[in-house]
This record gives C-alpha cells, structure tokens and sequence, in this order.
C-alpha cells in the first residue's frame, strides 16, 4: 500500500515531495460480523503488524468504529468521500 502510493502516484506527479507517511483508516473486524469469523479479526492484526515492520515510520494506522444504524448516503458517495478524506490527509502536513 506505501509502495504503490509513493512509487505510482506520488512520485510520477510530485516527484520532489518526499512522503511523511500513509494514514490508514480502518475499523476493527468483528468476528460476529465477518464471513470468516475469528479468523478475519486474527487477519486484520496480522495485515496491520505486517505494514508496520514493512514501512517502519511510514504508515499510521488511524482505527475507527463500525455504527450498527444505516447512513442516509449511498455506499458510492461514502467511498469517494473516504477516499477523498485519505488524499487529503496525505497531503496536509
């Protein structure tokens, strides 16, 4: 995730701006709720400790919480709207 971040979009645009890190949003997985279970919480930490020896400094896991009622948005504008929130906080120093 750094990697192609860094490598594929922010140097071929920015190529003089070095990256601070990476702010990943998540919630944690809740095995009631996952299609695997316990297995999917076990998964989630270990792709979470996997990033973090991989990119040591570069990376910020940000945990966030599920809300069990349904939002007024769409899933699509929520998308755009996460994905635009993670762009932004890349750029903000």
């Amino acid at each position: 995730m750094v990697a192609l971040f860094r490598d594929q979009i922010l140097k071929p645009q920015l190529p003089d701006v070095p990256l601070n890190a990476v702010k990943y949003f998540t919630a944690p997985a809740m095995g009631k709720f996952a299609s695997h279970g316990v297995d999917s919480v076990t998964a989630q930490n270990e792709y979470h400790r996997a990033l973090h020896a991989k990119y040591p400094g570069e990376i910020e896991i940000i945990s966030g919480y599920h809300m069990a009622e349904e939002s007024r948005l769409p899933a699509q504008i929520r998308c755009f709207f996460g994905f635009f929130t993670l762009l932004l906080s890349l750029f903000s120093v």
